[in-house]
């Protein structure tokens, strides 16, 4: 933000960003307010996050200028006109990529890292551009898109037209693409309110802690205003929602809180969650007053806090990693573990630099540890909070290596989280209870690098520099974490008594469940059937070979979610989406519904996706907890539907999601397709086709030739397409609009009527509904009558369809195979009982169908019809995959490329959206009639008043 030259305030898409991530930053921003302010100044991580940010636009251009592109690079260091002229000279001269174009309208002036040229015409001419920009992020956010649409709103006003698209340009080197049209109405409302904002400035402004302060040019400006002010947020480990409803009741200040009645009630805070507090307050009180480290015991619950300490082993082994979140995708780039013999340490040390020493370093780390455990069988792995064990259950989903053996540890429960042990056993005078806090009370460090942050920074320099003493330095405070953890461990244990229990001893013997599943030893053999370990190994073996354990990959993280719940308190399961936290039984009797009772539990405000019909456990016990019957959001009740097995829950507790779904059907089916790769390689079939990403095979046409030729009957063309298929499959694209539906419904009740089976499966059952809709107007417009079953669910009336040439059926098994027409999930069609049942399978909305669903699926048929558009909404995915397991079927098959080539399926170019007269109201809705009802030349655009420059 800054002022033009005739001293009215100019704005940049940084301003509209931090406006509304944080509005006091945005209020420090304003140059009368900011004058007399001190900025903080760059850190060594901030000025490495610009280096790298340089690295990588540079990097893009380069890829650029490799394929040829004319560029024209806008100079820097120029005045603000002349930069905006030569950005105009270039697009007017139609260059294909304009490098840090300086784009202006006042009040707003911005510099795009790219204009790319696309075929499209504007005012410009047969032409116009659109934007590209570069971040260091794997995925994209909503700073990242409203920047591109400040961008593309201004490139608008210069060339007369909106662009499409906009693109951004992953730090994985990945390109994700936007439609303009889709953000512009909350972008224009967003906008809107921030210039409103502006014009009615207020006076004075408070800081709040948000996500922002992270990388905030005022965070100095901010902690020395809540230090001065004993500010409520510098409480360890208060939450955002927990410090509004205490500011609710009148409590501004941490003193404040600590003075507070013993029993005061805070609405919408449990109880639990308020003394926590509260005690933590008057610990930090204490300290601020006397100088003094404090600590106090927090009483012993049953399996929580001390007693989820195991008995000290001579072989436990304490273990910490270090990463590079600026690395492409990211860079686990050191597991360090120290292992205490005696009283001697011994720090192991396995380095990674890139994606494929990460992977070694990865195994060799998980036969370091299972060759200790062989020695010591009752040792145990120490850490301090999740990171190390999220970022291995990454690897062994992103490489699909040592799965099981990490499995085997998670289920014995051998790793153990010292956080959770501090936070349920221990309350301290520190302001927060990261392990450099606890070091407080048990060790001084004495390493060069101090912090995880600094790490990065002395490891990039090391990436620039090759200097080894560098790595040495990282090497040193990664064992330092290490031996602090020991330490850790230590302290906590002395805090023990004689009736405190060791984790995992009962006093009983107990039968150990078995270390490998039978589903790992299944999956080993495969591995090997395939050739996984062999170098010559085959593409397509190895994408079998990544898909076969898609699904329980899928189904871990579930699981891993919910074993994290088990151990959360209710206040953190209130905060937690995934469930509704703090329920207590409201004393109504239960009522009747058939052989089950329904019981009524009121909870306090909280956000939740659990809805009607999902079923629930209790997240402490995991133990199944019966049915949402019904919930009254704004009354705070919930009505769960108990069968008479069910024990209804007591106490205050709380439930979240059952589990994932079984997909041992579909698992099935693809280990089913592995037999067959392995014994018939070269007979052709749809899914080795697809797998293969081969043209589709239809019979009297050559390789190469395009799906539809001629100028005739579409219809007819497309028809003959996929009536031609000869075990293989099709591809049928189109954007919103364009007729996929109907192209769909009308070639299915032709291949009917030419005596063809056919099967009809999406990820929804609405969407299949959708489809059967068309295909039953088409057909009773054509007078075509069939047969048909839908596979519905018990006790789930969305997936039942009715119409007169639809039976519906829960029992696979019964399914009469002698129908025209069916219709299910992957499930139905996985199963063995359609095994090479069907002519033809359709899968709409293919781009939310996983690769591994649609090979499963393929089981069943001997061609294939993907209909779908993967610009649209993408598939839900969970778990982490090796190779391009983890990709829908569309991404899958075509790449980077945004449509599908002639010789490789159909595209349907045309929409058919309704016109604007119909809909006028949602037309001015997103674009205001600024661009349509007042156009603007580009030489008007560009007429700038060299004032505002």
């Amino acid at each position: 933000m800054d002022r033009s030259g005739n001293g009215r305030l100019r704005f940049s898409a940084t301003d509209l960003v931090t406006y509304l991530a944080c509005r006091h930053a945005s209020h420090l921003d304003v140059p009368i307010f900011s004058k007399d302010r001190a900025k903080s100044g760059e850190t060594e991580t901030t000025q490495l996050l610009k280096r790298k940010s340089i690295a990588h636009q540079r990097a893009y251009l380069g890829r650029l200028k490799a394929g040829g592109k004319s560029i024209a690079e806008i100079k820097q260091g120029l005045e603000l006109s002349a930069r905006a002229d030569s950005t105009l000279a270039a697009m007017v001269a139609g260059v294909e990529i304009v490098y840090k174009a300086v784009l202006y309208a006042f009040p707003w002036k911005c510099e795009a890292d790219f204009l790319q040229r696309c075929d499209r015409p504007s005012a410009l001419g047969d032409y116009s551009y659109e934007i590209a920009d570069t971040t260091l992020a794997r995925t994209a956010d909503p700073k990242h898109i409203i920047k591109l649409c400040v961008y593309s709103e201004l490139l608008a006003r210069l060339q007369g037209i909106a662009p499409e698209n906009m693109q951004l340009v992953l730090g994985t080197g990945e390109y994700q693409s936007f439609r303009f049209d889709e953000f512009y109405y909350y972008y224009t409302s967003a906008r809107l309110r921030f210039e409103r904002w502006i014009e009615n400035l207020p006076n004075e402004s408070y800081p709040e802690r948000c996500a922002h302060c992270e990388l905030c040019q005022w965070r100095e400006h901010c902690t020395h205003r809540w230090q001065e002010d004993d500010h409520l947020s510098r409480v360890a480990n208060i939450r955002r929602s927990e410090l509004q409803n205490l500011q609710r009741v009148g409590i501004y200040t941490v003193a404040g809180l600590a003075n507070t009645e013993i029993d005061m009630r805070v609405p919408e805070m449990t109880s639990e969650g308020f003394l926590r507090l509260r005690a933590q307050a008057v610990l930090q009180t204490r300290k601020a007053k006397t100088g003094k480290d404090f600590l106090e015991h927090i009483p012993i619950t049953e399996g929580k806090g001390l007693s989820r300490l195991p008995r000290p082993s001579g072989g436990d082994l304490f273990f910490d990693m270090e990463g590079d979140p600026l690395y492409p995708d990211g860079l686990e780039y050191l597991f360090g573990v120290v292992s205490v013999e005696g009283k001697q340490e011994r720090f192991n040390a396995f380095w990674a630099h890139d994606h494929l020493e990460e992977k070694q370093a990865f195994i060799d780390f998980m036969a370091f540890v299972e060759n200790h455990f062989e020695r010591y069988p009752r040792a145990y792995i120490y850490h301090y909070n999740h990171y190390e064990t999220t970022a291995l259950k990454r690897l062994s989903g992103r490489y699909g290596v040592c799965e099981e053996r990490l499995d085997n540890l998670l289920r014995g429960q051998r790793f153990v989280d010292l956080y959770q042990v501090v936070r349920e056993a221990i309350r301290t005078s520190e302001p927060g209870y990261s392990i450099k806090n606890l070091e407080t009370f048990y060790m001084e460090r004495v390493g060069e690098v101090m912090s995880a942050e600094e790490s990065v920074v002395v490891y990039n320099e090391w990436q620039e520099t090759g200097k080894n003493k560098l790595l040495k330095k990282i090497a040193e405070y990664n064992e330092e974490d290490c031996v602090s953890t020991w330490k850790l461990r230590n302290w906590l244990v002395s805090f023990r008594t004689e009736a405190t229990p060791w984790f995992g001893e009962t006093g009983e013997e107990e039968s150990s469940p078995p270390l490998r599943k039978e589903w790992e030893l299944e999956y080993e053999r495969y591995q090997h059937l395939l050739g996984v370990f062999q170098e010559d190994l085959s593409e397509d073996r190895q994408q079998i070979s990544d898909l076969l354990e898609f699904h329980n990959r899928e189904a871990k993280t579930e699981w891993w979610g919910a074993f994290d719940r088990r151990d959360r308190s209710v206040e953190e399961l209130i905060e937690d989406a995934e469930c509704i936290g703090g329920l207590e039984w409201t004393g109504e009797a239960p009522v009747p519904d058939k052989r089950s009772l329904v019981w009524t539990y009121r909870f306090p405000p909280q956000t939740f996706k659990l809805k009607t019909g999902d079923q629930v456990v209790e997240t402490g016990s995991m133990n199944p907890a019966g049915t949402i019957f019904d919930i009254g959001e704004e009354r705070g009740l919930v009505r769960i539907k108990m069968g008479p097995k069910v024990m209804p829950l007591e106490g205050r507790c709380s439930v979240g999601p059952s589990g994932p779904v079984d997909s041992r059907v579909i698992r099935g089916a693809l280990y089913r397709f592995a037999d067959r790769l392995l014994e018939s390689p070269t007979v052709p079939n749809a899914a080795l086709d697809l797998l293969r990403r081969a043209p589709p095979r239809i019979k009297g046409r050559e390789s190469g030739e395009p799906i539809v030729k001629g100028s005739g009957s579409q219809e007819k063309a497309y028809l003959e397409a996929v009536s031609g298929l000869d075990n293989s499959y099709l591809f049928i694209q189109g954007p919103p609009g364009s007729g996929k539906t109907y192209t769909s419904g009308h070639l299915i009740v032709s291949l009917i009527a030419q005596g063809h089976k056919i099967g009809i499966t999406s990820n929804s059952h609405k969407a299949i509904h959708n489809l059967l809709d068309m295909v039953v107007g088409v057909a009773e417009q054509k007078g075509v009558a069939f047969q048909g079953i839908k596979k519905c669910s018990t006790g789930n009336p969305e997936t039942i369809y009715r119409h007169r040439f639809i039976e519906n059926t829960d029992k696979t098994e019964k399914i009469n195979l002698s129908a025209e027409l069916f219709a299910g999930t992957a499930w139905l069609f996985s199963h063995p009982h359609f095994a090479k049942q069907l002519d033809y399978l359709f899968i709409d909305e293919a781009g939310q169908v996983a690769t591994a669903n649609v090979i499963g699926m393929a089981s069943s048929t001997r061609n294939i019809i993907l209909v779908g558009d993967q610009m649209q909404l993408g598939q839900p995915l969970k778990g982490t995959h090796p190779g391009e397991a983890g990709m829908s079927v569309l991404r899958y098959l075509l790449q980077s490329q945004d449509t599908i080539p002639p010789d490789r399926g159909i595209f349907l170019g045309l929409t058919w959206r309704l016109r604007p007269s119909i809909c006028r109201f949602i037309s001015d809705a997103f674009y205001e009639g600024r661009l349509k009802n007042h156009p603007v030349t580009v030489k008007r655009t560009l007429a700038l008043e060299a004032t505002d420059l």
